[in-house]
């Protein structure tokens, strides 16, 4: 997450190395009117001291590919980052291949284009005149330079693409790439700007794909690395070698195999069952429905998944590490399922429009997933989920109750009674109460947003309210009529159409404790621990030693649209810095001062502050409340904090997602892990939506001891 913040934390760097500790490879940009006078006068001081001025890069030589040759290239990288042509720095960061990932397997001289999705990491702008140019290996008949012809703002991310063609010669073939700035100079991705980011495909022999049967390309190697040794179109996906080999290429053990074809499905509900000695795993469109990849003898896993008419990629990979070896895939349709218990059905996506679904019988309504998936082929995040059943209602009241983070819907016959459909911390308990009678259909929605992941239904008669049964078949049923309950309101009527909302039953202290985990720790450094408690005020004998919000303008701020004023002089879309001497919260309670962080209006905008190095002597602990303000009911953001030292120069403990949801996120975390060193630390907020400036702030950020 902090891979992109550079320009602050090179000032916090030079600080620290003031500090007596050893830092390498730090640069600093052209201070911008926002730098705070500690800040500027303790860079200019150290420069001037401690900074020997650098020679000269030398610039890159390329030597540009011809016809299907593997021409090379010489680039000579530089120690350090790339000096820009305004005395800034260029790096870049790799964020994903978003085409021909890795060992793509393509047919001899095949024309295709390589896409790679960089990051800004430096601290110049990329300009129209930067250019994606070749640094050695295969060229593969590519253009030597291609010009940006954008402007890539630092933090930001890019797209760029190259177009390419496979060699006529079998085996793996690589090519190497980096970018070169406006005054000549090549750089490239790590701490040093040197390294290049590469395409890498595999070019092997490729019978013409019969659509009725499956294209196998199978593998010596166990993890389908390498140049397959045999490619042939499979009649069908039923093996049972035993102890033998699958051709005379491949070996005995040790060898793995992938599957693909595309086939058409009429829409309707479909049975997939996989069978495998050893590892096997499913994919449909791309998603893996389907995952046993471990060893073990032949056992068989299965799925029912509703698909809508229209061609899907099948992909099954499989691996054989000894014994014998069985591999096989089959799916069947299914006519007439039953689910005693609820039907649930499960979209990747918030939705429910994807082409696929996950059908299964769940026993209850009450899941918490936390950050893990419902299922294999589904996602941890973004994904829909819907639960129907029938039941059988003695006469009388009940009260329903739900639970959900994110949004949750609840209707009977297809009336809404509880629509609660907005991103939540799940901790609020929804109710309504309904008269019923009879056999009736219910139907809980749901979608997770981001996060933590859990919802849960129930209800329950009230008082004189006989016992209720329940069926497995769906019939037609009348109408119920509800009614939405409040502690605070008494009993509303709710009208027979999907437009009510229940009363939210208030609490009386809405707050929420997160239980913090350091991320990728290294193994040196002791684990922080946390208390299952916040502590909002410093305990007995206990001290404020930094408070956040109180020297909020010593700190190094900036977004994606660069250094900014502290505090803010006008309200500004490039983002701002602002304490408000008091506000109404989403608690409904009135609460200050408060610090508003704003990131830049865009999707992907951020703001971050970079404090003074702070020395921790043990015994510390970080103290955290943020939250919405009353108005901003459409508020989410991401905050975070992290540190900067020596040992760790970047480093995110704390990250959390604040919604409008009635209720505040509390953190108290243990920050003895730290102990002895010296952090700068870093306060962040990233935009979770396009949402009004100024909706979530922090109420108290502190270090206690």
């Amino acid at each position: 997450m902090f891979a992109r913040m550079k320009t602050p934390r090179a000032a916090a760097w030079m600080l620290l190395a003031m500090a007596g500790l050893m830092l390498a490879g730090c640069s600093f940009p052209a201070a911008a009117q926002s730098t705070p006078d500690w800040l500027a006068t303790a860079i200019s001081e150290t420069i001037s001291a401690q900074v020997t001025p650098a020679t000269a890069e030398p610039s890159a030589t390329f030597a540009p590919p011809t016809g299907t040759s593997e021409p090379t290239a010489t680039v000579t990288s530089a120690p350090t980052a790339t000096s820009g042509p305004a005395g800034c720095t260029d790096r870049a960061g790799f964020v994903a291949d978003v085409s021909v990932p890795d060992n793509t397997l393509l047919a001899p001289g095949a024309a295709f284009t390589k896409t790679w999705r960089l990051r800004n990491d430096g601290s110049c702008t990329w300009s129209g005149s930067y250019a994606l140019v070749f640094a050695g290996g295969n060229g593969m008949s590519g253009s030597a330079s291609v010009p940006l012809g954008r402007t890539v703002a630092p933090g930001a991310t890019v797209d760029l693409s190259v177009s390419l063609v496979a060699p006529t010669s079998a085996g793996t073939h690589r090519g190497n790439w980096q970018l070169r700035n406006a005054a000549g100079a090549a750089f490239g991705l790590g701490a040093s700007a040197s390294q290049p980011f590469w395409v890498q495909i595999v070019v092997g022999a490729t019978p013409t794909q019969d659509r009725n049967a499956w294209r196998g390309e199978y593998f010596s190697t166990r993890d389908l690395s390498g140049t397959p040794v045999l490619v042939r179109n499979d009649a069908t996906l039923d093996f049972t070698w035993g102890r033998n080999a699958p051709g005379n290429q491949v070996p005995v053990d040790n060898f793995s195999v992938r599957w693909t074809r595309r086939v058409h499905f009429n829409e309707g509900l479909y049975r997939f069952r996989m069978v495998s000695d050893d590892g096997a795993r499913f994919y449909l469109d791309g998603s893996r429905i389907l995952d046993q990849w471990s060893d073990g003898a032949a056992r068989e896993i299965s799925v029912e998944l509703y698909l809508r008419s229209g061609d899907y990629d099948l992909r099954l990979e499989y691996y054989e590490r000894a014994g014998d070896a069985r591999a096989s895939l089959r799916w069947e349709t299914v006519s007439a399922a039953t689910y005693p218990d609820w039907r649930g059905e499960y979209w990747p996506d918030t939705g429910f429009t994807s082409r696929w679904t996950l059908v299964r019988n769940d026993r209850d309504v009450n899941f918490d997933w936390a950050a893990g998936a419902p299922a294999a082929g589904l996602p941890g995040d973004n994904f829909a989920a819907r639960w129907t059943r029938q039941v059988d209602f003695a006469p009388g009241t009940y009260r329903l109750t739900v639970r959900a983070d994110d949004g949750v819907r609840v209707s009977i016959d297809g009336t809404l009674v509880i629509n609660e459909w907005h991103e939540s911390g799940g901790t609020t308990a929804y109710t309504a109460d309904v008269a019923l009678s009879g056999l009736r259909r219910i139907q809980v929605d749901y979608y997770e947003r981001g996060g933590n992941a859990k919802v849960s239904f129930s209800w329950a008669p009230l008082a004189g309210t006989p016992t209720t049964t329940f069926t497995a078949t769906p019939t037609s049923t009348a109408t119920a009529t509800a009614t939405a309950t409040s502690t605070a309101t008494g009993t509303v009527p709710v009208p027979d159409t999907p437009t009510v909302t229940p009363t939210q039953t208030p609490t009386a202290t809405p707050t929420e404790t997160e239980i913090v985990v350091p991320v990728d720790t290294p193994t040196s450094t002791p684990t922080p621990t946390e208390t299952a408690t916040p502590t909002q005020t410093p305990e007995p004998g206990s001290t404020v030693v930094f408070d956040f919000l109180g020297p909020y303008c010593g700190a190094a701020w900036s977004t994606a649209s660069g250094g900014l004023t502290c505090p803010a002089e006008t309200i500004d879309a490039g983002g701002y810095i602002m304490m408000m001497s008091e506000a109404n919260l989403e608690t409904g309670d009135l609460a200050g001062p408060l610090l508003i962080t704003q990131p830049n209006q865009a999707s992907d905008g951020w703001i971050e502050g970079v404090f003074h190095p702070l020395e921790l002597t043990g015994g510390e602990r970080l103290q955290l409340r943020l939250g919405c303000l009353a108005e901003r009911t459409a508020c989410t953001a991401q905050f975070s904090v992290g540190y900067l030292t020596v040992q760790e120069q970047v480093r995110n403990f704390v990250t959390r997602t604040e919604t409008f949801d009635g209720e505040l996120t509390v953190v108290d975390a243990d920050l003895s892990f730290l102990s002895g060193q010296t952090a700068a630390f870093v306060l962040r907020v990233e935009n979770a939506s396009q949402d009004s400036p100024g909706s979530a702030v922090w109420i108290q950020a502190r270090i206690v001891r």
